[in-house]
């Protein structure tokens, strides 16, 4: 890492001498990878902290105003990352090259990132649904969970999360994603002809 490619005020705050928020500044990068398209740099130190934790789940915070949960990467060098969505870039209007004020801090959430409302209610209302969710890795349990609230409406987050949940049951607990997508879109297929 050159020193013009990651520049960082190392900052550990919290109560209790607990380490609990890492800030630091970063380039942005581009990757040449088909899996992120950009990402941040993490300082190796707190990259180690969070090894240390036994978690890689993050909560990430841009330019002190954007939070959004995330994971901590391999960069494939031996060093780690944090990647940045194309709606995020967009909407703190950040560039390649860009100094960026980052702060990382474990996410201490259930599922690795928020379950709406619409999404738990579906679930605690299956019983055998819910059943199979548990069971999945965390992973897959994101996955759903992102499928299901990656809108805003109420409404398409309630079918999302029923077609979900008809799913599990009926894959008794598997989940086959290409055909998730067109139980999905199926769905809304049928909404629109109401």
């Amino acid at each position: 890492m050159t020193p013009k490619e990651l520049q960082y005020l190392h900052e550990l705050t919290g109560t209790n001498g607990q380490k609990m928020t890492h800030k630091f500044q970063t380039t942005l990068c581009l990757s040449d990878g088909d899996l992120y398209h950009c990402f941040l740099r993490v300082p190796p130190e707190i990259a180690a902290y969070f090894i240390e934790s036994g978690s890689k789940r993050l909560v990430c915070t841009l330019q002190n105003s954007l939070d959004y949960h995330c994971g901590l990467l391999h960069d494939g060098s031996g060093g780690f990352i944090v990647s940045v969505n194309g709606a995020r870039r967009r909407s703190l209007k950040l560039e390649e090259g860009q100094l960026i004020d980052v702060a990382l801090k474990l996410d201490n959430s259930e599922y690795g990132m928020p379950m709406s409302e619409e999404f738990r209610a579906v679930m605690e209302q299956d019983e055998r649904a819910f059943s199979f969710f548990e069971k999945l890795t965390a992973g897959k349990q994101r996955s759903l969970i992102h499928w299901s609230d990656g809108v805003k409406s109420s409404e398409i987050k309630i079918r999302r999360a029923l077609v979900v949940a008809r799913h599990l049951v009926m894959q008794r607990g598997k989940v086959e994603f290409s055909l998730l997508a067109r139980e999905i879109k199926e769905a809304n297929a049928r909404e629109k002809r109401r």
